[in-house]
């Protein structure tokens, strides 16, 4: 497989699992604010999630219709998907920081191992996946694997 391809998919893999991150945490913030999820799953979450303001589930879900955006601008090889996964990747960070700012998203973290998976996993590891998908979109593009021309709906013509 050439490097380039594998680069590719490496990076299709990446913005899949990002999607699929944010739809594990979209899934029980919607069944919550909607009534439908069961009591004895949320273990606190429902707290959390009533505390949320309009402009942190804005950044949130925001980013994760951007990131579908990126990967449908991906799948047609458009170098489109660079602003739009860029744009998603700082509202994640935007929603992360006010997450963190929140007493009660600390509350949940029972000991501090688990604060430290919080930082670790939600601001460190997830950025630096994200830092790794950019740079890869951002290869592909310089080894003329992406289309300059922006539109991400349709492939142009080659």
């Amino acid at each position: 497989m050439p490097v380039n391809r594998f680069f590719y998919w490496l990076c299709i893999m990446l913005v899949i699992l990002e999607i699929v991150y944010g739809i594990y945490w979209a899934v029980p913030n919607i069944g919550i604010r909607l009534g439908v999820w069961p009591a004895d799953w949320n273990t606190g979450l429902a707290t959390l999630i009533e505390t949320l303001s309009f402009w942190q589930e804005a950044a949130f879900f925001s980013h994760i219709v951007l990131n579908c955006i990126a990967l449908l601008a991906l799948f047609n090889r458009s170098a489109a998907c660079i602003p739009a996964f860029g744009v998603a990747f700082i509202l994640d960070r935007i929603d992360w920081i006010i997450l963190g700012l929140n007493p009660d998203s600390l509350s949940l973290a029972e000991s501090s191992l688990d604060r430290f998976i919080y930082a670790f996993g939600g601001i460190g590891l997830m950025a630096m996946l994200q830092m790794m998908s950019i740079a890869l979109m951002a290869s592909l593009l310089f080894n003329g694997q992406l289309s300059t021309h922006l539109q991400f709906w349709r492939r142009p013509a080659q």
